[in-house]
């Protein structure tokens, strides 16, 4: 809603923008003929740059009737067996993340029933340890949480993981491991009885949070010179200085097209105004999360939720510096689910009364868990406000903690929830949906062998995995159900401005706009006659009154740089307004993303 009501101001005062290139029309042969490559040479290329599953993935579809199959086959026992090696070095050199990789792989190609050495629950358990060992508390706590349970660890292993939880103060993992101890007529340690005892006050957390503040010099507006400040809000989630906030509050710390100046700071909740100098660890674009370090002892941590359901009309409480007004706590409820205003995941609508400065604050619920990250609000109305949900935060935790700039895993396609179906939208050349044949109107059945009944499930379910990760995907036409092995891409941080470079005019209406159009006469992308031939509920077409059966003439196919909208203007001839001719304008940002 949010980026709607910006759009649609952008677009009503727009005039005229500097045209974006004439893009031809290329033909789906030529599109296929230059993304997909499996040719012997291309999958020795592969296997000489150690891509070891990307060539899994080409050879298994390779279709038998190609003259490459035979030989291209041939090279499938080296390459599980090069697997194999990486697999058990990565154990060796106590790498579990990549060791999980690599058992999911196999996991996913069936094969798993050779390995006698090693267990997935085990791997998972060790990668938990190893995220501690990094000194990645509030990681490895989330990582367990959503992967392993305690009734399926040894006395020994929940000995250590208490012990873990002690070491780092983490009231919400010890309390939970509690609660499975009094379940099982087991006895907690006189440290985590000791330390739960310990109230968790409002002024407490209050002193877990932060004032984010970034410096970015002297602004010149009009001959003046004026403060140039970010001013946000974050909070501790580990003994060691580690904070969570926004990353479009620190963007300009990190942005390799920022050139301006810029100093990054945090001030504590007590009432001493110094700033204390803080870095970037690592930061999530499509999430909006950012994870800072500075060199100070926290007062209190906050527990990161283990798992949260949200419910119209939860009470929730936020924390922040509305304005820069440290240690404001507000009370409200949650008012709406799964708002899709970020590149990936649903947002909370919620109405906690919360001011700019209050983004990267923490969203609690009644125990005083973090349950979201507060990230955006509608000025023009008050009490419409939104939140990054716990599920999506803790899956970005272990690559925030290892640092730098994440790169999210994906298939390439978009999809669209129609009659309780998964339906795929739109699919980009050249991506891993493209290649194993995934195409626009199939329904999405199983990944790695579970079903999934929305977007946002399916979606998180994918985002667990690394890039290169094999996966099962199984799918479905009208006539028949297929299904292929995926080795996952790195997601682009532009993937529609990917798609404006690779794909044809024609196949962008659907992602852009929500319309499925065919080409009536014309060349190029202007002046051109289409009829509509679908239009998805919901989306840009549907709300701008097209309907099937519709044609219309595109003059003008604009992408306005530095907006990063697509802006279209179109006559159409309506069978709702009785086929008489209308000029309509519309737009959409280039950045928006795909689902899955």
């Amino acid at each position: 809603m949010l980026k709607k009501i910006i759009l649609f101001t952008l677009i009503s005062a727009f005039i005229s923008c500097t045209s974006g290139p004439d893009f031809s029309v290329l033909t789906e042969s030529e599109i296929e003929r230059s993304l997909i490559d499996i040719s012997v040479g291309n999958i020795d290329n592969l296997i000489e740059e150690e891509h070891f599953l990307k060539a899994v993935q080409l050879i298994l579809s390779v279709d038998e009737d190609s003259p490459d199959y035979s030989q291209l086959n041939e090279r499938l026992p080296m390459l599980l067996s090069e697997m194999d090696r990486i697999l058990v070095e990565s154990v060796e050199k106590k790498s579990f993340r990549e060791a999980l990789k690599y058992y999911t792989s196999f996991a996913s190609l069936d094969l798993t029933d050779t390995f006698n050495d090693f267990k997935w629950e085990d791997l998972q358990y060790e990668y938990v340890n190893e995220l501690f060992s990094d000194g990645a508390d509030s990681a490895a706590v989330a990582y367990f949480n959503d992967n392993l349970e305690y009734g399926n660890l040894t006395p020994e292993q929940l000995d250590q993981l208490e012990d873990h939880f002690l070491k780092t103060e983490n009231k919400g993992a010890l309390a939970d491991l509690f609660d499975y101890y009094l379940k099982n007529s087991l006895n907690a340690k006189a440290d985590t009885i000791r330390l739960l005892n310990e109230p968790s006050s409002i002024e407490r957390m209050i002193k877990g949070t932060v004032t984010v503040w970034v410096n970015k010099g002297i602004k010149i507006e009009n001959g003046m010179g004026y403060p140039d400040r970010v001013i946000g809000s974050g909070f501790f989630i580990d003994q060691r200085g580690y904070i969570l906030t926004n990353y479009h509050v620190i963007s300009s710390e990190v942005d390799p097209e920022y050139e301006g100046f810029s100093r990054l700071y945090i001030k504590l909740s007590d009432d001493n105004d110094e700033r204390i100098p803080a870095k970037v660890i690592g930061w999530d674009r499509e999430f909006d999360i950012a994870l800072l370090k500075a060199e100070v002892d926290p007062e209190y941590i906050f527990s990161v939720a283990k798992t949260y359901e949200p419910q119209l009309g939860d009470k929730i409480f936020a924390i922040g510096s509305p304005g820069g007004l440290k240690n404001t706590m507000t009370s409200g409820s949650v008012s709406s689910l799964s708002r899709q205003l970020l590149p990936l995941g649903d947002t909370l609508q919620i109405d906690v009364p919360i001011n700019p400065g209050n983004s990267g604050g923490p969203l609690l619920n009644s125990k005083g868990e973090v349950i979201g990250i507060i990230f955006a609000g509608i000025e023009q109305f008050e009490g419409v406000n939104f939140a990054i949900p716990v599920s999506d935060v803790k899956v970005s935790l272990p690559d925030l903690y290892k640092g730098g700039d994440i790169r999210h895993p994906w298939l390439g396609c978009g999809l669209f929830e129609r009659s309780g179906k998964l339906e795929v939208l739109y699919v980009l050349p050249g991506s891993p949906a493209f290649q194993i044949g995934l195409k626009k109107g199939d329904i999405i059945q199983k990944l790695n062998g579970i079903e999934y009944s929305s977007i946002a499930e399916i979606q998180r379910a994918l985002l667990k995995y690394d890039p290169e990760t094999l996966v099962k995907l199984e799918w479905a036409d009208k006539n028949k159900n297929y299904s292929a092995i995926a080795s996952l891409d790195e997601r682009p941080h532009n993937p529609m401005g990917t798609a404006l470079k690779k794909d044809a005019v024609d196949n962008l209406f659907v992602p852009f706009f929500g319309m499925e159009v065919e080409r009536i006469r014309g060349r190029g992308n202007k002046n051109v006659l289409y009829s509509l031939k679908d239009v998805y509920p919901g989306l840009i077409a549907d709300e701008s009154g097209l309907s099937v059966g519709d044609t219309l003439l595109l003059r003008k196919w604009v992408i306005d740089e530095e907006n990063k909208v697509l802006i279209i203007q179109i006559i159409m001839k309506s069978r709702k307004a009785g086929f008489i001719e209308s000029a309509v304008q519309l737009g959409t940002y280039i950045s928006k993303g795909f689902l899955f």
